[in-house]
């Protein structure tokens, strides 16, 4: 096995629109380790449908109009675990994730877990992360939000129409728009459904 630490990949983005990866129904048995996407501008990742496993990851600098570096959807269940997502900007909603239509399937649901997000933003909702629309649940584990921002709610998480678990997650210093009830770090709209566990 490779020491990622030692010799890490690095992605650039091409002048292309295109995202950096689109991974359309992986299985399980893909791994991404130990990489570094930097500097899309159509996203770095689209994850539509399968399980793929984001492990050791480092998305800087990338951007779309929903999140800026990975937009998971359809029936899609990946694992994202030990990944850092730094200054991702989302034009509407989702600067540094976005969770959309998603649908519920039988073996396993998005998992978020070990991950820090620093500086990410949107103009709408969800500076680091967007969760929209979905029928099946999302867990976000173990994880720090320090420092994100969006123009309305949710400087930290927006949950709109869709369920989420957050366990042991660590919020500070995130930012919302102006308005009284614009959440700085978690944002819910009905019908929307949260477990909030053990997170300050």
């Amino acid at each position: 096995q490779r020491n990622w630490v030692r010799y890490r990949t690095t992605i650039l983005a091409s002048p292309e629109a295109s995202p950096l990866l689109t991974l359309t129904n992986a299985s399980e048995f893909t791994h991404i380790d130990g990489c570094t996407l930097k500097g899309a501008r159509q996203r770095a990742v689209l994850i539509d449908g399968g399980a793929p496993r984001f492990r050791n990851c480092t998305f800087d600098d990338n951007e779309a109009d929903i999140g800026g570096a990975i937009l998971i959807t359809r029936s899609a269940a990946p694992v994202i675990e030990y990944c850092t997502f730094t200054n991702n900007r989302a034009r509407r909603s989702g600067g540094a994730i976005a969770v959309t239509g998603l649908r519920s399937r039988a073996s396993g649901t998005p998992l978020v877990a070990q991950c820090f997000f620093s500086s990410n933003a949107a103009v709408s909702l969800g500076g680091a992360i967007l969760l929209q629309q979905n029928t099946a649940r999302v867990t976000i584990a173990n994880s720090v939000f320090y420092g994100n921002g969006t123009g309305s709610s949710g400087g930290g998480v927006a949950v709109y129409d869709a369920e989420v678990m957050i366990t042991q997650c660590t919020f500070s210093r995130n930012e919302s728009g102006s308005h009284a009830s614009s959440a700085k770090a978690l944002y819910l709209s009905a019908p929307a459904s949260c477990q909030l566990r053990n997170s300050i």
